[in-house]
């Protein structure tokens, strides 16, 4: 990529911006987020545990000329961690996207994001925004806690107050796993095989705990769990079974258009057949 050092270690990643329309560009903070350097002139303190990038040259920020956006995909209030927005997604012949809440913007495509705004609101850009963003790029964030046990990753998906946070902590304790992440874990699929990014920020993890580690390339089993008053089983699922799980776990998939629900599907259905 065009003013990436070639020498630095990030010459494989994308390279994306969260750019202020009134902003002076003083200065730059770079953040890992899943497989992807975002590079931002304010600084996100929820991301400062994420590894910091070296300053990446020659960046242009002027705005792109995109043409209207006349295709409504997405109108809903929608609830994101604590607060309710009232969200409406709308496309362009270009592919591109635009999130708006209320008077504030958000111009998405394939390669950066820009947010027209005078206060950005980093619940929401830290939300549908980025997540969105990574779709478009083949990176799909299921809701889920994962742990890793000697040479295999697990996947523990389930609603909200199953459980998942408490099984993963558990293993990090008691049985001398690895904790990979507790509420947002993106995925992607790579040679045939899906890969964990652990670098997202976890919700409910300090700093101090947070996955420090390389992208997961390992043997990955998934677990879809559920209350139940009968006791505790375990029971293995059919591949059908896991894709429409995978489809139900996976974060703001009312989000996406036509294109995106069909990328998502192959995604879902190309874990199924390797986990």
């Amino acid at each position: 990529m065009e003013g990436l050092d070639q020498k630095n270690h990030f010459d494989c990643l994308h390279v994306r911006y969260l750019y202020l329309k009134k902003s002076q560009l003083k200065s730059h903070q770079q953040y890992l987020i899943a497989d992807s350097i975002y590079q931002s002139d304010i600084a996100f303190y929820e991301l400062e545990h994420l590894l910091q990038a070296q300053y990446i040259r020659n960046i242009n920020n002027k705005a792109d000329t995109l043409s209207s956006f006349d295709k409504l995909i997405y109108k809903q209030t929608t609830e994101i961690g604590e607060r309710q927005y009232s969200l409406q997604i709308y496309k362009n012949s270009q592919n591109n996207y635009r999130l708006k809440n209320k008077s504030d913007s958000y111009t998405i495509t394939d390669a950066q994001i820009k947010a027209e705004i005078d206060d950005i609101d980093i619940t929401l850009l830290m939300g549908p925004v980025i997540i969105l963003n990574l779709a478009l790029n083949s990176v799909y964030c299921l809701h889920a806690s994962a742990f890793m046990l000697k040479d295999t990753a697990f996947i523990v998906m389930a609603d909200s107050g199953t459980g998942k946070s408490t099984i993963a902590r558990y293993m990090h304790k008691q049985i001398a796993g690895k904790r990979i992440a507790d509420d947002i874990l993106p995925l992607k699929i790579k040679d045939n095989r899906p890969i964990i990014l652990p670098h997202f920020p976890q919700l409910k993890l300090s700093t101090q705990q947070q996955y420090q580690g390389k992208n997961i390339n390992k043997k990955v089993v998934l677990l879809f769990a559920r209350t139940s008053e009968d006791g505790t089983s375990i029971m293995q699922t059919d591949k059908i079974g896991s894709i429409k799980k995978l489809i139900n776990h996976t974060v703001a998939t009312k989000l996406f258009a036509d294109k995106e629900l069909k990328n998502h599907l192959d995604f879902c259905y190309q874990v199924s057949q390797q986990c």
